[in-house]
């Protein structure tokens, strides 16, 4: 069996389906995708001869013997497109949107409805008829492909009269469930979670840059964060919460295959605009922005040639990346600058970026730890919340009012205020697609709160960003605007983040502890590296509980 035909009529550079690979093995399984193209048909696979064997069904399968459908023969097809979902997008081989209609297990069989093997059944399919049984959820039972002629695309795909079938009018438009996914929700392909992912190591905040020399700085990219794991067998691309980005973003994940050397790896993946600058929005709808270049920024390796150098320092760490990764033009090593972070993030705020990070030189590698060995310094603060529910629109305002803010605590839900502003009407629009089907009557919250006006309520899963100027006492954020909604993360991703009030510290300190005088010299040095503990937090809780340790 040959793929030649389907990797040569389409650009996987523009594409997110996958390529054209032999698989190893046959596990007779069929796939029936609806495939809104220019014009809607369905595309009826068969898992033979490690290939999908395939069809376009013009009207879709039938139920009903009386109904023969016609099937045109088309290319063969990878195994691994038995479940791509997604949007192929305009001026690409069969543009439009495709779901998966219908799957499950088949069995090729003979005129005498007895099991044939897989060399035979490749035989009957050259010759022009193959007789299978569908174990699917909506086709079932047996059915026969019929060529009308020799050396013809054409055939038939025929019920045969057995207990599934039916006698009425079958259309398998009606036969898609009322909540088939919208484009919008399956564009980026089916949601599929990777096994024991590694948790990225996050950073807390700081409210003021800061210059030492025992720090570098980093740009903050707007884009998702991204874990990479690369060996002699396979790649791995996931989110922060474990979701597969293989398939969403495949011109990254084609150039992770390349790289020589095994290797686990953290970064950004961004989107940048035509001015070069990074651009959220147009990442979260990637699919319509081909044309712009989309990199893969990394500034961290947990993993080299089977090596774990986690509890390497952060500079021996960055060593290693930027040698491995040279001058990759989509995988691109996040460089930095030393000791000068006041002066960098004002570099930052007139090129628009967003923020930096502060990293320290001789932190190690965390794992889903939330560590002040990492510091993010932002142009305007901001963080994540949940959206609980929206008040009814006034004036001349559509869609909805303002947002009902929350964030999570230990016993539910926090309210955190509402939010009107930063929203255009394209922007209202398209939360309010979002919001709509988690609508709920019950609020989230376990106590009454103060909202103006009627409230309809959500189901809390939708993740958003806000600015804000200030906290009230009850936690509830000053004058926040609405900045962007987060697909990528989840609820379980949010974290009150914690602030650290950073300050130049000078090398050496000299303090008094009662009569004497102590001199303090490199207050970040690590003492525990499990818990990234440095020296002044020991100091601080030393003085702190001191008299219980040294009584007087």
């Amino acid at each position: 069996m040959s793929l030649i035909k389907y990797n040569q009529k389409r650009d996987f550079k523009h594409t997110r389906e996958p390529k054209g690979k032999i698989s190893p093995k046959n596990l007779f399984r069929f796939v029936v995708q609806r495939h809104q193209a220019s014009h809607l048909h369905y595309d009826f696979r068969l898992e033979l001869g490690s290939v999908l064997k395939s069809w376009a069904v013009p009207k879709g399968p039938s139920l009903n013997p009386a109904q023969k459908r016609l099937a045109v023969m088309v290319e063969d097809h990878p195994v691994s497109y038995i479940d791509f979902e997604g949007t192929i997008p305009k001026g690409n081989y069969g543009a439009g949107t495709v779901t998966v209609w219908d799957h499950g297990k088949f069995i090729p069989v003979n005129h005498e409805h007895k099991k044939i093997s897989e060399s035979e059944a490749l035989n009957n399919v050259k010759n022009g008829e193959l007789k299978f049984i569908l174990k699917g959820k909506k086709l079932k039972g047996e059915f026969v492909l019929v060529r009308l002629q020799k050396q013809d695309k054409n055939w038939l795909l025929i019920k045969h009269k057995d207990e599934y079938a039916v006698n009425k009018m079958y259309d398998a438009e009606k036969a898609t469930p009322e909540n088939t996914r919208t484009i919008a929700s399956i564009r980026h392909g089916r949601a599929h979670k990777i096994k024991d992912y590694i948790k990225p190591m996050l950073a807390k905040v700081s409210k003021e840059p800061f210059n030492d020399p025992d720090w570098i700085f980093e740009i903050k990219w707007d884009g998702y964060r991204a874990i990479a794991e690369h060996n002699d067998k396979n790649v791995r691309f996931y989110s922060r919460n474990g979701i597969d980005f293989s398939q969403r973003f495949p011109v990254i994940y084609n150039a992770l295959q390349k790289l020589k050397h095994p290797c686990i790896i953290d970064g950004e993946i961004v989107l940048l605009d035509k001015n070069g600058m990074p651009d959220f929005q147009k990442l979260q709808n990637y699919e319509s922005n081909l044309d712009l270049p989309l990199l893969y920024y990394v500034f961290d390796i947990l993993q080299w040639n089977g090596k774990d150098i986690k509890d390497h320092s952060l500079l021996e760490r960055k060593k290693i990346l930027k040698k491995i990764l040279g001058k990759n033009k989509i995988i691109r090593y996040c460089d930095h600058i030393k000791e000068t972070g006041i002066s960098f993030l004002n570099q930052a705020k007139d090129n628009g970026l967003e923020g930096i990070i502060a990293k320290h030189v001789s932190g190690t590698y965390k794992p889903g730890y939330r560590s002040s060995q990492w510091l993010k310094i932002k142009n305007v603060q901001s963080t994540e919340v949940v959206i609980a529910g929206y008040t009814k629109p006034k004036g001349e305002r559509n869609h909805f009012g303002s947002l009902v803010l929350a964030t999570p605590v230990a016993n539910g839900w926090l309210y955190r205020g509402h939010a009107g502003t930063g929203l255009t009407e394209k922007g209202l629009q398209h939360v309010m697609k979002k919001m709509k089907p988690l609508e709920t009557k019950r609020s989230p919250f376990n106590k009454k709160v103060p909202v103006n006006g009627n409230v309809t309520w959500l189901k809390p899963r939708l993740v958003a960003d806000i600015s804000y100027t200030e906290l009230t006492k009850d936690k509830i954020f000053r004058h926040p605007v609405f900045l962007r909604l987060r697909d990528e993360k989840s609820t379980g991703d949010l974290n009150e983040e914690e602030i650290e009030e950073m300050t130049s510290i000078p090398k050496n300190e000299i303090i008094k502890v009662g009569a004497h005088q102590v001199t303090i010299t490199n207050r970040n040095k690590i003492f525990w590296p499990v818990k990234a503990i440095v020296k002044e937090t020991s100091l601080t809780f030393i003085t702190k509980f001191r008299l219980i340790y040294c009584p007087i």
